[in-house]
């Protein structure tokens, strides 16, 4: 699905799309991790040692986010910038996939909502919060999406 997308970033990115384990075409597992997340941020981090990268950038869509930021978290030596994409960034609620659309219709019409968004947590942090579209934004969005991500990934001496 998401190989559609890899004309809008690999004219100016080296891209490569995870496929962790048990997901997608990749190997089935006979369970998954109950810290799954933390679990694909080992999987990304093993990816890049084997690649033998620098300081790469992460865009993690939903669960893939917090893969990404976990990622950061355990190997900051490795990881320059993170997107988060459809993603809170505290934690999720009991009912996060149910209430996922619904949330954001109304966030998007409600100012208290979209301030909620804005967060001194982490400094140099940008949000942007695209007025139509759905989950992921990354497809729903694709085109405004990437030029904003290029912008924001080749910005990185400004922060």
């Amino acid at each position: 699905m998401f190989e559609v997308l890899m004309p809008l970033y690999s004219i100016n990115f080296r891209c490569i799309l995870v496929d962790f384990l048990g997901n997608g075409q990749s190997d089935r597992i006979k369970k998954f991790s109950p810290d799954i997340w933390h679990d694909e941020a080992l999987q990304t981090i093993a990816l890049i040692e084997h690649l033998n990268c620098e300081k790469v950038n992460l865009i993690g869509t939903s669960g893939g986010a917090w893969a990404a930021v976990n990622a950061a978290l355990e190997r900051p030596d490795l990881i320059h910038m993170i997107v988060a994409d459809s993603f809170d960034g505290r934690t999720l609620n009991e009912n996060f996939s149910d209430n996922l659309l619904s949330e954001r219709r109304k966030a998007k019409n409600d100012l208290q909502s979209r301030q909620y968004y804005v967060s001194t947590i982490i400094p140099d942090a940008k949000v942007y919060i695209f007025n139509q579209g759905g989950h992921p934004a990354i497809l729903t969005n694709a085109e405004e999406f990437s030029q904003l991500i290029q912008g924001f990934l080749s910005a990185d001496s400004a922060l």
